[in-house]
């Protein structure tokens, strides 16, 4: 796989970053929903080479919509790179087919909801307007 400086041009000392995974644990432990968080512990996976947690954590970046736009790109990089491996390659494209299946169903859901939300709004005129008059 390829080396985590193409994702981060530091690198960081292992106690920095044990420190830096302590309070991103608390942080969730404190809020589960939190999702900020799973941006930077995909920064702390790959410094570490740990790349299937970085992938899952990735994953869970681009479902979080103020971490999203920087994990695009990430997400991007990452699989060119690594499904382009002659070596790899093939098990790298059906991870990333995993992930994406994960992120299609969380996108279909967001939609659905949109589509319940916008229904309901319209069922609400209705009642108060009267009939079908908007």
């Amino acid at each position: 796989m390829g080396s985590p400086f193409l994702f981060s041009p530091y690198t960081v000392s292992s106690s920095l970053l044990n420190r830096h995974r302590s309070y991103l644990e608390k942080a969730e432990r404190i809020d589960p929903n939190y999702c900020d968080v799973s941006y930077q512990f995909a920064h702390c996976h790959v410094q570490q080479g740990k790349y299937v947690e970085f992938e899952e954590r990735l994953t869970k970046a681009l479902l979080c919509p103020f971490t999203m736009g920087q994990a695009i790109p990430l997400w991007q990089n990452y699989w060119k790179q690594v499904t382009s491996d002659p070596r790899s390659g093939a098990e790298a494209k059906d991870r990333m087919d995993k992930y994406q299946a994960i992120i299609n169903e969380a996108i279909e859901k967001d939609q659905q909801k949109e589509r319940e939300e916008a229904m309901q709004q319209l069922k609400t005129r209705r009642k108060e307007y009267g009939g079908d008059e908007l």
